[in-house]
């Protein structure tokens, strides 16, 4: 599930040299899955993770395929549910009570992929979440 791949340059060592590669965010299994591709020569080069995208490859998805806003719009059922989703996420047990407001307005943003499987989660949980395109990647 993913609607965008952004180039970004690498440095081969298969090849010695520069090379235009490919990188995209999906969801597998519930978990935010980066994959980085090129070609090199007769061969086929990939690195992958899984949660957080590396910062250059993250910024090079923000700047090619644009931002995503996740809001949450409603009355939150299951409060405590959706506060636990955060904490899972990463937010601090301090942070939890300021995140959730700031879902509310102005929303959280990111990549298109990262925001969806937060939505997801916050969903399962009870909230009504949606994920919008707020920057086009020609918007700059």
């Amino acid at each position: 599930m993913n609607d965008c791949e952004a180039v970004v340059p690498v440095e081969c060592a298969s090849c010695d040299g520069p090379a235009a590669a490919r990188v995209y965010e999906t969801i597998i299994d519930g978990r935010l899955h980066w994959v980085l591709t090129h070609d090199c020569g007769d061969t086929f080069v990939e690195a992958m993770g899984w949660h957080e995208t590396p910062d250059d490859l993250r910024q090079a998805l923000l700047d090619q395929c644009g931002m995503y806003r996740l809001r949450l719009s409603g009355e939150i059922t299951g409060r405590v549910a959706v506060m636990r989703v955060l904490r899972r996420s990463g937010t601090s047990l301090a942070d939890v009570p300021e995140a959730l407001a700031a879902l509310t307005d102005p929303g959280r943003s990111g990549t298109e992929m990262e925001l969806q499987l937060l939505a997801g989660r916050l969903r399962a949980a009870g909230a009504s979440a949606t994920v919008e395109r707020v920057r086009d990647a020609t918007d700059g």
